[in-house]
């Protein structure tokens, strides 16, 4: 019998490796794994391509050098794959929070530790990380056309850049939205403004207060209230 790791999966592309996750319906899947890390405003922080081992070997690894390089990560949300009693120990000196769900049963102590509110909340996030993937493969990750190795590598890269780029993108098309729904009001306020200022510098308004309706740059819509003086103004 050929050693698994002897055995070779693609004639063209010999670094393809065998990977079996247990996913419903799916034998097997071809390629090689990529762990991604994804911050809580969908920009992608981090990846690694898996070589060699399983993602249960690398993510200690992995977290260590995230945690180096964005000190402000307190807490991860990670897949059962990753799982186990020496990666949960080791990440916790690490992170406030290590949201790893144990695979097979439950022993008591997990149960109380998967019900702690922090740990079903970052569960109840978890369905993002599947977005964030589909998104990948939206961008390229589904199919990979360069060949090689290092065609592979770079593939991967350039997607994740390109992941980032259009979450940018999103980010400034909302603010832009925002910005031209409230055009108007803030139109309409200039004009308010400008014929206060007028009338005030021509003395033609008399003992009167005037209500302004502003908006603020940001796109967020709220009634600001500007005390003009207007004296002379009969009531």
């Amino acid at each position: 019998m050929i050693p698994h790791e002897e055995k070779v999966f693609s004639i063209h592309e010999p670094h393809t490796r065998w990977n079996n996750e247990g996913k419903a319906g799916v034998i097997a899947e071809l390629g090689l794994l990529v762990c991604v890390l994804e911050d809580q405003h969908q920009f992608i922080l981090q990846h690694e391509i898996l070589h060699e081992g399983v993602d249960s070997d690398m993510i200690v690894g992995f977290m260590k050098k995230a945690k180096e390089r964005y000190p402000a990560i307190t807490s991860c949300n990670m897949d059962k794959g990753y799982s186990s009693v020496k990666n949960r120990k080791a990440l916790e000196p690490v992170l406030d929070t290590v949201i790893m769900p144990k695979r097979g049963k439950l022993s008591k102590a997990d149960k109380e530790r998967e019900s702690d509110p922090k740990f079903v909340e970052g569960r109840r996030q978890h369905p993002a990380v599947e977005s964030a993937i589909n998104n990948l493969n939206h961008r390229g990750l589904g199919l990979i056309r360069t060949r090689g190795k290092e065609g592979f590598v770079r593939t991967v890269a350039l997607v994740v850049v390109a992941a980032n780029v259009h979450r940018i993108g999103q980010i400034v098309k909302r603010s832009e939205e925002r910005r031209r729904r409230c055009e108007p009001a803030r139109k309409r306020a200039a004009q308010v403004l400008a014929l206060a200022s007028s009338a005030q510098n021509q003395g033609s308004l008399q003992g009167r207060e005037s209500n302004v309706c502003s908006c603020l740059t940001d796109g967020r819509q709220k009634h600001v209230l500007l005390n003009v003086k207007t004296p002379g103004l009969p009531a």
